[in-house]
């Protein structure tokens, strides 16, 4: 299962290298020397993202969720990830936004409630059919519209979406 890998990977990896105090609220309808991860050991950036600035939403059917700080990073240097574009994580109140594009076909966004990502919300682009979404990064913005799928609680969903993330 690469859901609950990626999730860990995000949770103990991603978060703790972009050091980013992370929130968001849900609603319905440099100069210095470089560190092996990548960060400026001067000023902690990552991939020349402030960590911690930026905002983002996702938007998955009716839903719709806002992160008001978001951790990025930008290629490998930015991210530890060999052949990665971009790295973004987000999360409050339980509820973790993960978007990814670590090269060639290894792209994947999700949404998921930490507290019981089994049987809680967890929407994600992976699907059975090997289906990967765009990932467009222009500059510190990062956006996709794409379909996500959820199969929590026995129930097999599927709802088009966007995410438009503004890195600071």
């Amino acid at each position: 299962m690469a859901r609950p890998i990626r999730r860990l990977f995000a949770l103990t990896v991603a978060l703790p290298l972009l050091g980013a105090p992370l929130a968001c609220s849900g609603s319905s309808g440099s100069n210095g020397t470089k560190s092996s991860t990548g960060a400026d050991k001067s000023t902690g950036k990552t991939g020349g993202a402030k960590p911690g600035a930026g905002d983002a939403t996702i938007t998955i059917g009716d839903e719709t969720w806002k992160f008001d700080s978001v951790g990025c990073g930008f290629g490998e240097e930015g991210t530890g990830v060999s052949g990665a574009v971009v790295n973004v994580s987000a999360t409050k109140d339980r509820i973790s936004l993960y978007v990814a594009d670590d090269g060639d076909d290894d792209r994947y966004i999700e949404l998921a409630d930490l507290d019981d990502p089994d049987e809680g919300m967890n929407w994600s682009t992976q699907s059975l059919n090997g289906d990967v979404p765009d990932i467009v990064v222009e500059g510190k913005r990062v956006t996709s519209e794409t379909t996500f799928y959820s199969d929590t609680g026995g129930e097999s969903l599927t709802r088009d979406g966007t995410v438009v993330v503004n890195c600071g």
